[in-house]
């Protein structure tokens, strides 16, 4: 999907208090892990953004649905509360259920696509049971990947993933011209 399209007619619409995106492997890890949290759509999407903005209209809907399917407008502020779920309990998720290697980087949000396709190729080749996570705030170019090993790897073959993943990332965060962010 467009996310930074998307991302151009938030900022449009209203000031912008928020603008998270998370993949599907987010989403469906955190509804594996947490039964507070339903799946808020109806089809699966590759890519989801959880926003926050001031309106400057009275129907955020119209614009937005112009251009973007599957788009969800809290109804009530319960309704938010489940909708920014999805988002919130990703950490949690992914502390609990994989091993992970984290990376929180700043990089353009022009480069982000990019980068992650980088990322992801490497990963299948190298590591092809691996799994990537990606989350971030998009509108100021941060993101948060985490790259989970394989269940079975043992001590030896975790710190060597570990080893080997933080090599490549720096490498791909000084190609993108990007930085490793603390937050």
């Amino acid at each position: 999907p467009d996310l930074l399209g998307l991302l151009s007619k938030a900022r449009q619409l209203g000031r912008l208090h928020a603008f998270e995106i998370f993949d599907r492997r987010c989403l469906e890890l955190v509804l594996q892990s947490n039964s507070q949290v339903q799946d808020p759509f109806q089809e699966p999407q590759s890519w989801y953004a959880v926003i926050d903005w001031e309106l400057n209209q009275p129907d955020p809907l119209f614009p937005l649905a112009e251009d973007y399917d599957n788009v969800i407008v809290a109804q009530n502020s319960e309704h938010s509360k489940s909708l920014w779920r999805c988002r919130e309990y990703i950490s949690e998720a992914l502390r609990t259920q994989r091993k992970v290697v984290k990376f929180d980087i700043s990089l353009s949000p022009l480069k982000m696509d990019e980068f992650l396709k980088a990322v992801e190729s490497h990963l299948s080749t190298k590591y092809p049971a691996s799994e990537l996570f990606v989350f971030g705030h998009l509108g100021d170019g941060n993101l948060h990947v985490n790259l989970a090993m394989p269940a079975f790897f043992d001590e030896q073959q975790s710190a060597l993933f570990k080893s080997e993943m933080d090599m490549f990332m720096v490498s791909q965060i000084k190609k993108f011209a990007g930085s490793i962010s603390a937050e």
